[in-house]
């Protein structure tokens, strides 16, 4: 009659021996994944952060801007948090928080000249199919 260790509480060493490395790696494993996060996610994401703090920083009247919200300008002036911006060919002035900036051009535009745009005339010439 085979005989069984069920009931009787003993184990082999093998059994042993698997079940303590199974263990060992069930709490590896969630450790090596939060290794993998922190590389993954949180470094670049400070780097960006820095980035983008070095940039706010090193902002000076005449900067050409653009905000979050898609608006292009020119830095007026800036105090502490708030920078107003100049729009548009009649030079609106308008206040943002520095926040609110997303990109930053130091070169200055060539022809910042208000555009004239004429529609064309269209006498005598059809769009369209011929009747």
């Amino acid at each position: 009659m085979p005989t069984s260790c069920l009931g009787t509480g003993t184990t082999t060493g093998t059994a042993a021996a698997t079940t303590g490395g199974t263990d060992w790696m069930m709490l590896l494993m969630p450790i090596l994944l939060l290794v993998v996060i922190l590389f993954v996610m949180i470094i670049p994401q400070r780097r960006r952060e820095k980035k983008v703090k070095a940039m706010l920083n090193a902002m000076k009247a005449g900067d050409r801007i653009r905000t979050i919200g898609g608006l292009y300008g020119k830095i007026y002036s800036i105090k502490d948090d708030i920078v107003m911006i100049e729009v548009g060919p009649e030079r609106i002035k308008m206040e943002f928080a520095k926040t609110a900036i997303s990109t930053v051009e130091s070169a200055e535009v060539v022809n910042d000249a208000k555009l004239d745009v004429k529609p064309e005339k269209t006498e005598g010439k059809s769009k369209g199919k011929d009747k």
